[in-house]
């Protein structure tokens, strides 16, 4: 198969990201990077990495739709795609409160179906998270990136994932997303008011976190409605 208008997002991993148009439809692929293409075992764990998530169909995650032979890139996971950017790139926008916390809630909403299907991403970082450039609608990239070794990992994205996913000793439940969205939120700069928020998904210890992703959010919503009321209530300031 041939896809058209390629261009890769770059990664650290040993997967390639590679965005194109196949038969005039945008697609996102997953392949392997030359070096790896020959091992059968990531091999085995890009099929396994399809069959766990093909089922998944979420306005807020990115779909899978085949595993396909592509000239030039091999064996590829599928996806749907639409223009984007990341989130790191959308956040340098300089978009408003309201807005980032309408982002905020869309990630959740996709974590939260994820948790309901009965999978933890384990691994969500501004990496994995993508804005359309025509709604500005999230769309979750709910892919597990390998590494060739721990050290190749950026520390950029490191520090997104929760202490249980790096040393892989435990059973990752909600909380490992909790973690992660915490320091998503921490990352967007909305203020004090979500400090306390951040503090009760951040912490080393999963369980002094949030339970789950609707407790992250009742907190958050709790916060985001005592700023307003306190803004509503401030004084008009003359100079």
């Amino acid at each position: 198969m041939t896809v058209t208008d390629m261009q890769e997002i770059k990664t650290a991993s040993i997967q390639k990201l590679t965005t194109g148009k196949d038969g005039g439809q945008d697609v996102l692929l997953v392949s392997l990077k030359e070096a790896y293409q020959s091992k059968p075992q990531y091999q085995r764990a890009l099929k396994k990495e399809f069959d766990r998530c093909k089922d998944f169909d979420h306005q807020h995650l990115v779909k899978y739709l085949a595993m396909k032979d592509v000239e030039g890139l091999g064996t590829c996971i599928e996806m749907e795609w639409e223009d984007s950017r990341s989130l790191l790139e959308y956040l340098d926008e300089g978009h408003s409160e309201d807005e980032k916390k309408r982002v905020v809630g869309q990630i959740a909403s996709a974590l939260e179906y994820l948790h309901e299907n009965g999978m933890v991403h384990g691994a969500l970082d501004p990496t994995f998270i993508f804005i359309t450039k025509k709604t500005d609608e999230v769309k979750v990239l709910n892919l597990r990136l390998r590494y060739a070794d721990t050290m190749s990992m950026p520390n950029s994205s490191l520090r997104f994932i929760a202490p249980e996913a790096k040393d892989g000793t435990v059973t990752l439940d909600a909380r490992a997303d909790v973690y992660s969205l915490g320091m998503i939120v921490k990352t967007m700069n909305l203020g004090t008011e979500y400090d306390q928020v951040v503090n009760g998904s951040c912490s080393f210890g999963r369980s002094e976190r949030y339970a789950s992703i609707e407790d992250f959010m009742e907190a958050f919503d709790r916060r985001a409605r005592g700023h307003r009321r306190r803004t509503a209530l401030q004084p008009w300031r003359t100079v």
